[in-house]
């Protein structure tokens, strides 16, 4: 019996192997740049880890996600998305936070180095269309295109109740989707257009 011991204490003690998942949709136009979903058996929190093509190196990490625990599932559409301009300098990264709420985050390419590009706040942009001062638990950002290299598309939904059974079919849900400018020194909102106001249904 004992014999086996040391094996069983080395099998134990072996590091799992991190499982890596190239996130479809992920690759940058010149195809220098592609992002894998990698787990971390230690922490068991996965990331998306934005890589050289070319030398598979991790340049910058992407960020996690509050709700899935393995790349397999963050690798899932519905779970992250990525999406760049037509340049590759800029690529913006959908996550979901929590069961209930997705967020987008916007990175800049100088050159190689990548940095996040501070959003404003589309919370506060739209809550003054709905005359409210909170949202409901689900809020859910999702980016739809890019119009060229400076201007992208995202939408913002949820629900203005604090429930998390709420669905789109629901008379509480509201969504608008939102044209943002990346030119200049600050990203700024160029268009709200109203998809749904709660209790109206679609305009």
């Amino acid at each position: 019996m004992y014999k086996w011991l040391p094996l069983l204490i080395f099998l134990l003690l072996k590091p799992l192997k991190a499982e890596e998942i190239l996130t479809p949709g992920s690759q940058s136009p010149n195809h220098k740049y592609e992002v894998y979903a990698v787990d971390h058996p230690e922490s068991g929190q996965p990331d998306l880890q934005l890589r050289e093509a070319a030398t598979n190196k991790t340049v910058i990490s992407l960020g996690g996600s509050g709700w899935c625990d393995s790349a397999r599932g963050l690798s899932i559409p519905g779970n992250a998305s990525v999406m760049w301009n037509d340049k590759g300098d800029y690529v913006a990264v959908k996550t979901r936070d929590t069961k209930t709420s997705f967020g987008v985050t916007l990175y800049r390419n100088s050159h190689g180095t990548f940095s996040t590009v501070p959003l404003p706040s589309f919370w506060d942009a739209i809550k003054s269309y709905m005359g409210l001062q909170q949202s409901g638990r689900c809020y859910f950002e999702s980016i739809k295109e890019w119009k060229g290299n400076n201007i992208f598309v995202m939408n913002v939904s949820g629900s203005t109740i604090d429930s998390s059974g709420i669905s789109e079919s629901d008379p509480e849900w509201y969504s608008y989707d939102i044209t943002v400018n990346t030119s200049g020194k600050i990203v700024r909102i160029e268009e709200i257009k109203k998809g749904r106001l709660p209790n109206k249904g679609t305009e």
